[in-house]
């Protein structure tokens, strides 16, 4: 498998304040390395509500999120490179 992102979490999981996504380059050529860009983050509840939600004018690297103000669930964290949906359960829990 390929990695597509890290998550990088700032707590012992479960996760209760921050979560920092870091995109991987798109190709093992060295010529042809290039990180994906983060066009937009969400997170979405196990019952397929929209949690949080941002879009980003220029595509970053690197994004942190803070999950302070969300309840305690299970969620999917998508992220959008401008082409694809990558998806990973995070557990939030305060």
């Amino acid at each position: 498998t390929t990695e597509i992102y890290t998550l990088s979490l700032h707590d012992a999981l479960p996760i209760s304040e921050n979560i920092t996504i870091q995109s991987a380059s798109n190709s093992t050529d060295k010529a042809a390395k290039k990180a994906l860009e983060i066009q937009e983050v969400e997170l979405v509840s196990k019952m397929g509500t929209v949690s949080y939600k941002q879009k980003f004018n220029k595509g970053l690297t690197t994004v942190n999120i803070s999950v302070n103000a969300l309840p305690d669930d299970l969620y999917v964290l998508r992220i959008f490179d401008g082409k694809t949906w990558h998806s990973h359960k995070v557990l939030i829990q305060h």
